[in-house]
């Protein structure tokens, strides 16, 4: 038996598995008209089949589609989790969980709270494209939070291990390490990308992208361009998922017309090779099966998928390897990753396309984009199987001792759904200077990007 403590996201305000089995979800194909009666706001292309008509069932800390997805995708799988033979899960929404490691000094109630459990799955926001929002009140707590939860992993296995999901969260250092990659590893080209120490010397405002979440919030934020890549807004990429370091499914996201947050789904399961691209272009009037094979040949479609599978594979290791060399442990990315790879043209007016990774991310909200139900349930198994086996290998041991033991809690601590906090103080934003590259054109060549 695995006892696992599954700290919820931050949007989601819930301590009981049971509130959510109400609103237990399956995404399946919807038009444009049917999406906008079920939620105001785009969902990625999906919708929860059971929606009934209220507009608090996932009591989300903003009127976004595309995160109450998110959110409803993370409690689900801590649904599916808790069925599970052999697992003993207990949800505690991120508010408690923080609240209980920054109650004391030294942070012994939060050891004194998770001693009983083999793994706490959670405990930030994982995904690199998205601002932080952990809803604490202050910088300084945050920080306090965020080494407690580095020191709890030396009492029990804490999955993803923070400091390396504080890396990942940084996108120019992510940027740097797929440049290197590009050049030294699979020989393909790259957008190029460059921090801008002034956006202000740009004139042209229309020009520049904003993650809507922080535009009344601009102040802090870190500012680059990257050249515009024309296949990727048009045509979409590939989410490419990864468990224990092999590939088990990969997703086709085409944006649509209604929004930057919002796509077209389908499954990927044939795709075009590379040298097939300009024809399928060229033949496909609608963007949106450029990249998803329909048809032709079993020859033809192994081709063109052991070669993504090679660059995606290529790539993936070489970024395990710098990780690895970073924090003298193993990845997380050998348990679980999302790789978005698209396409551009090659180098000095060559013919013919190369693959790039646009972004990958990691932890406990990377979007399945599940076009299937069934795709989405045999994904979130495949990931328990990665971090059970990751805990039971005893890995978690590699890491270094902390400086002072920890103190034995006074009492044993109560489960985790009955936890009754006072009231928190009012929570807020915080907003840290991070990066991410939405494509967006600036003087017909580059594209001006930031959070």
């Amino acid at each position: 038996m695995v006892r696992i403590l599954f700290v919820t996201s931050p949007e989601a305000h819930t301590d009981s598995p049971s509130q959510l089995s109400s609103s237990y979800w399956t995404a399946e194909w919807v038009t444009h008209e049917q999406r906008t009666r079920f939620l105001t706001s785009e969902t990625a292309g999906l919708y929860h089949q059971d929606w009934n008509g209220r507009d608090d069932f996932l009591r989300v800390g903003r009127p976004s589609g595309y995160f109450a997805f998110v959110v409803h995708e993370t409690l689900s799988m801590a649904m599916r989790w808790s069925r599970r033979p052999q697992v003993e899960l207990d949800v505690i929404s991120f508010r408690n969980f923080s609240a209980i490691a920054t109650l004391d000094d030294d942070g012994d109630k939060l050891a004194g709270y998770t001693r009983s459990y083999d793994i706490v799955y959670g405990g930030l926001e994982y995904t690199t494209d998205t601002v932080e929002r952990h809803n604490m009140p202050n910088r300084r707590t945050e920080m306090l939070y965020i080494d407690r939860l580095d020191k709890l992993r030396h009492t029990v296995f804490v999955w993803p291990p923070p400091r390396q999901t504080l890396f990942y969260r940084h996108k120019l250092q992510l940027l740097n390490h797929l440049d290197l990659i590009a050049i030294t590893v699979t020989k393909t080209r790259r957008p190029r990308s460059q921090m801008l120490e002034d956006p202000q010397q740009f004139t042209n405002l229309t020009a520049r992208k904003a993650d809507p979440h922080d535009i009344d919030a601009q102040h802090g934020l870190l500012w680059f361009y990257q050249d515009l890549v024309h296949p990727l807004r048009v045509h979409g990429e590939l989410r490419v998922f990864t468990v224990a370091e092999k590939i088990v499914s990969i997703v086709g996201t085409t944006p649509t017309q209604l929004g930057d947050d919002s796509w077209f789904v389908k499954d990927a399961s044939a795709v075009y090779g590379l040298d097939e691209l300009a024809d399928a272009i060229e033949a496909n009037a609608d963007p949106h099966d450029v990249l998803v094979r329909r048809g032709d040949s079993v020859h033809q479609r192994q081709k063109a998928m052991e070669a993504l599978h090679k660059f995606v594979l290529q790539t993936l290791s070489a970024l395990i390897e710098r990780a690895e060399s970073l924090f003298h442990e193993p990845s997380v990315m050998r348990d679980f990753a999302r790789i978005d790879v698209s396409f551009m043209k090659k180098e000095n007016g060559e013919d013919g396309f190369d693959y790039f990774v646009n972004e990958v991310e990691i932890g406990c909200d990377v979007n399945l984009f599940s076009p299937q139900s069934d795709f989405a349930e045999a994904v979130m198994d495949e990931i328990l199987n990665a971090i059970v086996a990751r805990y039971t290998k005893g890995l978690q041991v590699q890491a270094p001792a902390p400086s002072q033991p920890l103190s034995p809690p006074p009492s044993p601590p109560p489960p985790a759904k009955r936890m009754k906090l006072s009231a928190p103080r009012k929570p807020r934003t915080l907003l840290w200077p991070t990066a991410r590259y939405p494509q967006c054109e600036l003087n017909g060549e580059n594209g001006l990007l930031c959070l």
